[in-house]
């Protein structure tokens, strides 16, 4: 399959008469990933994202739930375990959960820094035989990596 590649802002529309400054607008991309269970009580799986990019929203479709004894946590963040987008989404309940945000981790969606790798980690109590989530990423790239 082929690909196009394209880094920083785009002029996008038509300007009006006499406008010499551009439209530019920033492009609103996404990535998507799945954890699945395996024979641990935690599973992690990871994406990377273009430096100082902003993230805009993160979903959390559990696609199977997870059948642990008592609880199935899905943490997002900037490292495996990390909760520094997403404290907690309960995988044992089907369908796609809204994610909530505190206003540190609104801070650190802002701009992802260089901290490039984005974790999402489900931690089980009691062995899961079943579940898988899949985590969908909208951000924008807000600089030019050239």
């Amino acid at each position: 399959m082929a690909q196009t590649n394209f880094s920083g802002p785009l002029a996008t529309g038509d300007r009006a008469p006499g406008v010499t400054n551009p439209n530019i607008g920033l492009v609103y991309l996404s990535q998507t990933f799945l954890v699945t269970f395996d024979a641990t009580l935690v599973q992690s799986n990871s994406i990377n994202l273009p430096a100082s990019s902003q993230i805009v929203e993160i979903y959390a479709d559990v696609l199977t739930a997870y059948n642990s004894a008592t609880t199935a946590t899905l943490t997002v963040g900037s490292a495996a375990a990390g909760t520094q987008y997403v404290t907690s989404v309960n995988a044992k309940t089907g369908g796609r959960n809204s994610t909530t945000h505190t206003a540190a981790q609104c801070t650190a969606m802002a701009n992802i820094t260089t901290n490039t790798a984005l974790f999402a980690t489900v931690t089980s109590v009691g062995q899961p035989t079943a579940g898988q989530v899949r985590v969908t990423v909208q951000y924008v790239q807000t600089t030019s990596q050239d």
